[in-house]
């Protein structure tokens, strides 16, 4: 479609009363999944119109210092923008418009983009009553943003996964009964769906790993007979010292 095409078409919107120039120039922004991102992940936003064929901008601080982020030129009256490896640097206000050959769009109105980070889950265990040999490992989840549900939990054995489970509906922690060699070689993640777009997901960092009681009383003995070590060669290097300068 050519610039005069489009300025026909302008026209006889008018003409018929379809729509007033004000909503006919009107643009809108959307955000997908959401307006919060989790560090790392993807965005894509949505600038909306009613006229097609037109170059769409994709702007930061519309209102104040604009700052041009990316511009296209397509057929559709909807343009995505996507940005990809969410950074905190992302964070801010968008907006976007598009041009014709006779004068800019309104601009939309701003669009919040918030970014934050996904913590990682807590692990824990103990001893499995029912089964000799078998442990219970827990991943607990923090809370993610109403945006976000949990898909599913993986527990991992010395980096390697050997078990994936689905969350329950608004469930943040999931069992595993193992039979575990070495509690301190498991940890666990939790990944995330988008409630806005299904195909979205994205993957928190490992937990800490698992700490027996055994591992934590062995390092306190440990520690005490290093003091201990250390008390004594120093009362004997001081006796000595003490020896020496009464000899003299």
């Amino acid at each position: 479609m050519d610039s005069m095409t489009v300025c026909l078409t302008f026209i006889c919107y008018l003409l018929a009363g379809c729509v007033d120039a004000q909503s006919y120039l009107a643009t809108s922004l959307t955000a997908r999944p959401s307006q919060v991102i989790y560090r790392g992940g993807n965005l894509t936003l949505s600038c909306n119109s009613l006229l097609s064929h037109v170059t769409f901008t994709l702007s930061r601080d519309c209102h104040t210092n604009t700052q041009i982020v990316q511009s296209k030129t397509i057929a559709s009256s909807v343009a995505e923008f996507n940005i990809q490896n969410i950074k905190y640097e992302d964070a801010g206000n968008y907006c976007c418009y598009v041009s014709l050959p006779y004068r800019t769009s309104l601009i939309s109105e701003n669009l919040t983009i918030e970014v934050t980070d996904l913590k990682k889950p807590d692990i824990s265990w103990k001893k499995d009553d029912a089964e000799k040999g078998l442990y219970i490992i827990t991943c607990t989840a923090p809370e993610p943003h109403e945006d976000y549900t949990i898909r599913y939990f993986s527990v991992y054995e010395n980096m390697d996964q050997i078990r994936n489970y689905n969350a329950p509906k608004k469930s943040l922690k999931m069992t595993f009964r193992e039979p575990v060699k070495d509690l301190a070689q498991y940890r666990c993640i939790y990944v995330l769906n988008s409630i806005n777009t299904t195909d979205y997901q994205i993957t928190s960092p490992f937990s800490d790993s698992l700490q027996t009681d055994d591992y934590t009383t062995g390092n306190i003995i440990r520690l005490l007979l290093a003091t201990i070590i250390f008390i004594v060669t120093g009362i004997i290097v001081y006796k000595h010292l003490d020896n020496l300068q009464n000899t003299k």
